[in-house]
């Protein structure tokens, strides 16, 4: 997760001008009450190698052997939503498994006859009592981690926005069973044979249980079609067992409960039931198996709270908020050069910052915008909402977001050459932000200046 916040790090650099001295380039003549503008060039900055899946995904990343976690881009339709698969193998029973009861009564069968699985199961097999499994995974911690990554006191101010959670039942043919299944939060047993304590988490108490002694069918999960390492099926046009739609599961990544503790874990409970059917021999010598599935979409988007806008404050990303690394003027700057700057500023009546943005490490379809602190002293002035820019087409005044500094800030840098800049990413109450599937920066800076006075140039 602390790799997302070195990224929009990058973009906070981007953002502060690249290193621009804000010296005028000699070749630009300015005149008594005009207007000019002047470009500080396109910016790209790819951050794909620093916002990888052990990045963002936490503890259900690489290496954890409870959950296979997976690049998915569903039906290649939504670039702008990074998502990712958690796919966890529930059960898996293989009823005649060698040496096994079962196995020995289908072996004594008469070539062409048929086991009756309820009447040689019998009791033993009506019922498998219910079992837990820890996925050694908190999903509680993707959210916590991401908030500590932006470096905001974002409190309860973004939640998850929609988690969907498929499952998946692979039975043999003509066998039949009910099943009850369970999620909720438990602790971390230190050693292996030690019971789960559940935490009986109030805001998800009245949906942990996703089956209800229901009747499974065979559905099994589906071939994944990939490019490269990616799964591009689209989940929604293969139904799950039981559900007619996938179940929505955000509330319990959203759970925040003083009773879950960072050391807890998702965990699972299944309870199997009425098992029955006629098998043919033929059909059973290859084993009579039930396999369950639960299959999690995650994608990376986010609601913001209803009540409280949000602000990423680049400089709090970083770290660094009180070094001088973001000033975009170094104060070893000549009196000269100061002298020379401060000519032109006295004759400046407004400063614009024009932004054309292509591409960020976060987008959001609409509510987003920028604001600057140019001088450094926590005044930040808003500009207008983001547009993203297609750049196959022409650039149009459309295409552009703007930051038109206040009165007095223009005052501030007439009196202070030695600028420091800082940047922050505003998201409306409301709105829903998410992380792209590329994760780049490409954008566009250009200054417009409207002057109103006399100036010397040499």
């Amino acid at each position: 997760m602390k790799k997302i916040a070195k990224a929009i790090i990058s973009m906070g650099v981007v953002l502060a001008f690249a290193g621009c001295s804000w010296q005028i380039p000699q070749t630009v003549s300015v005149k008594t009450n005009a207007e000019y503008s002047f470009s500080l060039g396109n910016f790209t900055n790819d951050l794909g190698d620093s916002m990888d899946t052990t990045s963002m995904m936490g503890d259900a990343g690489e290496g954890n052997a409870n959950i296979q976690t997976l690049d998915y881009f569903p039906g290649k339709s939504n670039k702008n939503v990074q998502h990712y698969l958690l796919e966890v193998n529930v059960l898996e029973k293989n009823f005649t498994e060698e040496g096994s009861a079962l196995a020995t009564a289908v072996s004594n069968l008469a070539e062409g006859a048929s086991i009756d699985l309820g009447s040689a199961l019998g009791s033993t097999y009506d019922h498998i009592d219910e079992k837990t499994i820890g996925l050694n995974f908190n999903p509680t911690t993707l959210l916590s981690e991401m908030k500590k990554s932006f470096g905001n006191d974002l409190g309860d101010k973004i939640t998850f926005h929609s988690v969907p959670m498929y499952l998946y039942c692979e039975v043999t043919e003509g066998v039949t069973a009910n099943a009850t299944l369970k999620i909720f939060y438990g602790s971390t047993p230190e050693n292996e044979n030690d019971s789960i304590e559940k935490r009986n988490v109030s805001s998800w108490t009245n949906f942990e249980t996703i089956l209800n002694n229901a009747p499974l069918t065979n559905k099994p999960k589906p071939v994944y079609q990939k490019e490269g390492e990616t799964i591009i099926t689209n989940l929604n046009d293969y139904l799950p067992c039981v559900f007619e739609q996938p179940k929505q599961i955000e509330g319990l990544l959203n759970a925040n409960d003083p009773l879950i503790l960072e050391d807890d874990q998702l965990c699972i409970s299944y309870a199997i039931s009425n098992i029955d059917g006629t098998i043919p021999k033929s059909v059973a010598e290859n084993g009579i198996t039930l396999k369950l599935y639960a299959v999690i979409d995650l994608p990376v988007e986010f609601d913001v709270s209803s009540t409280a806008d949000v602000k990423l404050d680049v400089s709090k990303m970083s770290g660094d908020s009180d070094s001088d690394s973001s000033s975009s003027s170094s104060s070893s700057s000549s009196s000269s050069e100061d002298s020379e700057f401060s000519k032109y500023l006295d004759a400046v009546n407004s400063v614009t910052v024009y932004y054309i943005v292509y591409q960020l490490p976060i987008y959001a379809e609409r509510g987003m915008s920028l604001s600057v602190d140019l001088m450094g002293d926590g005044t930040y002035e808003s500009g207008s909402e983001i547009v993203f820019a297609d750049k196959n087409k022409a650039v149009t005044d459309a295409d552009k977001s703007h930051i038109t500094l206040h009165t007095e800030t223009i005052t501030k840098m007439k009196a202070n050459s030695n600028f420091k800049p800082n940047f922050a990413i505003n998201l409306k109450r409301g709105s829903v932000f998410s992380l792209p599937r590329e994760k780049k920066i490409d954008m566009n800076l250009e200054l417009g200046f409207e002057t109103d006075g006399t100036i010397q140039v040499k």
